[in-house]
């Protein structure tokens, strides 16, 4: 795999340069990336593409309990205490958790994007 820095990332990608740090080290720390410091240091996947799924790297980079959370930021919200959304949250939180772990890095590098 190749070694990136984050100055390329940032500008390759366009993402804040703070934000993309702290995300870049959220990865490492997970083991998604090796950083590797120094002159000549940068960032690596660290894993073969297939075995990261996209649930992976949302949960590292937002939390696992991201897919917990109420859809309106009700701290207390489930099936025995709902908010008025969580009938219809529920299904399409379920069905997003289960595209993300379906879908991995690989799956992505194979498709054709417009947007680059």
């Amino acid at each position: 795999m190749e070694l990136f820095t984050a100055k390329y990332i940032h500008e390759q990608l366009k993402i804040p340069y703070k934000y993309l740090t702290s995300i870049l080290r959220k990865l490492a720390g997970h083991g998604f990336i090796y950083a590797i410091q120094g002159r000549y240091g940068g960032f690596k996947i660290a894993k073969p593409l297939p075995e990261i799924s996209l649930y992976d790297v949302v949960s590292a980079v937002e939390g696992s309990d991201i897919f917990n959370r109420c859809i309106l930021g009700f701290v207390e919200c489930s099936d025995a205490s709902p908010c008025a959304m969580h009938e219809e949250w529920q299904p399409v939180k379920e069905a997003f958790s289960k595209a993300l772990r379906k879908t991995t890095l690989a799956t992505l590098a194979a498709r054709k994007c417009a947007k680059q």
